[in-house]
């Protein structure tokens, strides 16, 4: 069985871009992954890798980082060992990003009743989409379904909570009615202090953040981004490590156009829709 790991980058009201990312792990090799994770946290004397506020260092402006007195070389030595953990447990990682002001302005208010009124929502389908293609190539992947872990979401995410959770339930649905069973049952939210792999996927969504920022609203990227970026393949395109999925205005129009033309995605879901009325009756 794999295990899917998933955080968001760019949730926050102010960020341009919002980012779904997505590690592939084998779930046999979980245990070895956790023993040397641990090893490095006590190595370097850390609790919980957080890639932004790491990149910070003696620098943040936040008093409760726990890398506020760390010096460069030490910052870099933890990001080049976060990389290279990523790459030897991880088979596979995918990014979904999307320019928040282009997906407000091209998707519709009733398209959005469905596919999420959080940029972060529209993401996620993606990435979890393009994993399931990735195991749907290989006859003995496809035969298991993923374990979903998601980076934990507060009480005040409940909306964006939500709308993960429906995310999982209307995929279930869909492969159900394909006649498979429990492919998006097996999904948990969890605090990435307890989980090291959701602390390595942060890495990769921060990446991958910076570096959609650099690319389309021209920011600068900080060395340790593109350093990772180059390391897991973004560069390569579909060839790479990482796969990372850039919805640009056209994309979103295109995506619009062809689902209105058969408007099979809206009455698939009005149509779920009045079922679910009909069973609270």
């Amino acid at each position: 069985m794999f295990s899917l790991y998933l955080d968001d980058s760019g949730t926050r009201p102010s960020h341009k871009v919002a980012v779904a990312t997505a590690l592939i792990i084998p779930s046999a090799r979980i245990p070895a992954l956790e023993s040397e994770w641990n090893t490095l946290r006590k190595k370097e004397g850390f609790d919980c890798f957080h890639a932004s506020m790491c990149n910070a260092g003696s620098n943040s402006t936040n008093e409760k980082s726990e890398f506020r007195d760390w010096d460069e070389k030490k910052v870099d030595r933890v990001f080049e060992r976060t990389r290279q953990i990523s790459k030897k447990y991880g088979i596979h990682a995918i990014s979904s990003v999307v320019n928040k002001r282009y997906y407000d302005e091209e998707i519709p208010a009733d398209y959005k009743k469905y596919t999420g009124r959080h940029h972060y929502t529209w993401c996620l389908t993606y990435a979890i989409a393009m994993a399931e293609k990735w195991r749907s190539f290989s006859p003995k992947r496809s035969k298991r379904p993923f374990e979903f872990m998601f980076s934990w979401m507060d009480e005040h995410d409940n909306p964006a909570k939500k709308e993960v959770e429906d995310v999982m339930r209307y995929s279930e649905r869909a492969s159900r009615e394909l006649r498979r069973t429990g492919d998006y049952e097996h999904y948990a939210f969890r605090r990435p202090s307890e989980i090291p792999a959701l602390q390595l996927v942060d890495g990769i969504a921060w990446a991958c953040n910076r570096y959609a920022l650099h690319v389309i609203h021209g920011k600068d990227i900080p060395a340790r981004a593109e350093q990772s970026w180059k390391y897991f393949g973004g560069d390569l395109g579909p060839k790479g490590w990482l796969v990372a999925l850039n919805f640009n205005r056209e994309q979103l129009r295109k995506f619009i156009q062809g689902s209105q033309a058969t408007g099979a995605d809206l009455e698939r879901f009005s149509r779920w829709e009045k079922e679910d009325r009909e069973k609270t009756k």
